[in-house]
């Protein structure tokens, strides 16, 4: 079921015909015995630090080394900035309560006012919270 007063986004999506190039994971091996095994969890490791933009891809292929975890590199990218960025934010703790049971409850941290503002433009967007 919906709330009919629950707030809506009209704006419509910016969709790029621009497609990020292919990144190119390394095999992950068999995993037949401890060492091996070791070799397939530091290449999957790997891999998911190049998804969630932590390192970029490499021809590592969790062989001897560290599975692709540098430590002293300085060529680190800084994590992807969206276009609209939040400017401030406003929470208010609120108890929710069973309705079949009061004494069974849970304080949670809702936002009651949202202000983000586009990177490009400059414009601001602001949302309140109608709900109380």
């Amino acid at each position: 079921m919906s709330d009919p007063n629950a707030p809506v986004c009209l704006i419509e999506p910016v969709i790029s015909d621009q497609q990020p190039d292919e990144a190119k994971f390394p095999p992950i091996p068999q995993a037949v015995d401890l060492a091996s095994a070791m070799r397939a969890i530091n290449t999957l490791s790997g891999i998911v630090r190049t998804i969630i933009g932590q390192v970029g891809p490499s021809s590592n292929t969790g062989g001897s080394g560290s599975g692709g975890s540098g430590g002293g590199g300085s060529k680190k990218k800084p994590a992807p900035q969206g276009r609209w960025i939040q400017k401030s934010i406003t929470r208010k703790d609120v108890k929710v309560t069973n309705p079949d049971d009061p004494s069974q409850f849970v304080i949670v941290s809702r936002v009651e006012n949202l202000t983000m503002r586009d990177t490009v433009t400059g414009e601001a967007w602001t949302w309140q919270n109608t709900n109380g």
